[in-house]
């Protein structure tokens, strides 16, 4: 619980500076300087393992780095949100994407479907209606 914790702190100061940053620069530009930072931090997250024992699977190489891809085109897509809009009218709806990833993993990775777990998405739907309205 510790780790999400520090990943909802990370992420919202990603938020704000995404923010900062598309208020100067294209959000592109933002997108392009942003992951030019992961050329520097795999050489320190290599040496900082012990990258030889580490377990290699060319599908999970490649679903990896379509998962990057998939994040880098939402991360740029809420850059150009976040340009023409407020950080708070964004993140409420951008913050929905677990909802669309619960019904997802049901579907193709057959996790369990879980009432609760509707109804706490439908809330936070229903709050980002609320937050935009």
């Amino acid at each position: 619980m510790f780790y999400a914790i520090l990943a909802v702190v990370g992420w919202s100061l990603w938020a704000i500076f995404n923010k900062m940053a598309v208020s100067r620069i294209d959000p592109l530009m933002v997108q392009i300087s942003a992951y030019s930072m992961h050329v520097f931090l795999v050489p320190v997250l290599i040496l900082s393992s012990n990258f030889a024992s580490l377990k290699k699977d060319y599908l999970g190489i490649f679903l990896a780095i379509f998962s990057a891809v998939c994040s880098a085109v939402a991360a740029y897509f809420y850059a150009r949100a976040v340009k023409e809009s407020d950080v708070s009218s964004i993140l409420s709806i951008t913050t929905c994407y677990p909802a669309l990833s619960f019904l997802l993993s049901v579907i193709f990775l057959g996790e369990p479907f879980s009432a609760n777990k509707v109804f706490g998405f439908a809330i936070m739907i229903l709050g980002a209606i609320v937050v935009n309205r």
